[in-house]
């Protein structure tokens, strides 16, 4: 079974230059026929958030 994306938002917050990024999602809404996830990325190192997007 596929799936599609009805809507991806993204916000840019800044940069990771060097290191490693770590992503976490999060389940926001579970219907019977749609979802709605966030997830936020964040440089490793200094856990600074970078990326802020949600998913329909």
């Amino acid at each position: 079974n596929g799936f599609t994306t009805i809507e991806l938002k993204a916000n840019f917050l800044g940069t990771a230059r060097d290191g490693a990024v770590a992503c976490e999602a999060r389940l926001v809404h579970g219907g019977r026929t749609t979802q709605v996830w966030d997830a936020e990325a964040k440089h490793e190192a200094t856990g600074k958030t970078i990326a802020l997007f949600r998913c329909t």
